[in-house]
């Protein structure tokens, strides 16, 4: 059982978290999801929420700007297909 010490620390690494220079974008993801899972209960991490809270990190940690704008524009182009 994780400690709440332990994850407050992942979840403050986590906010804080950035592509590293020469890092694949594969890496990063992996990156994380590791911390995720330290940051976050099971419960937690099955509620939509935290998914949000994952996607604009990861975003938003991302180095390269065509990389983001070419993730966002494929999760609008996701999310209007799914609305309708």
């Amino acid at each position: 059982m994780m400690t709440l010490i332990a994850a407050r620390s992942a979840l403050t690494q986590l906010f804080e978290l950035s592509q590293r220079p020469h890092e694949l974008v594969q890496g990063f993801a992996e990156r994380l999801q590791t911390l995720a899972e330290s940051a976050y209960s099971p419960a937690q991490r099955a509620q939509g929420v935290v998914d949000l809270h994952l996607v604009t990190i990861f975003t938003n940690g991302l180095s390269d700007d065509y990389i983001v704008r070419r993730l966002l524009r494929e999760c609008l182009a996701l999310w209007r297909k799914q609305l309708k």
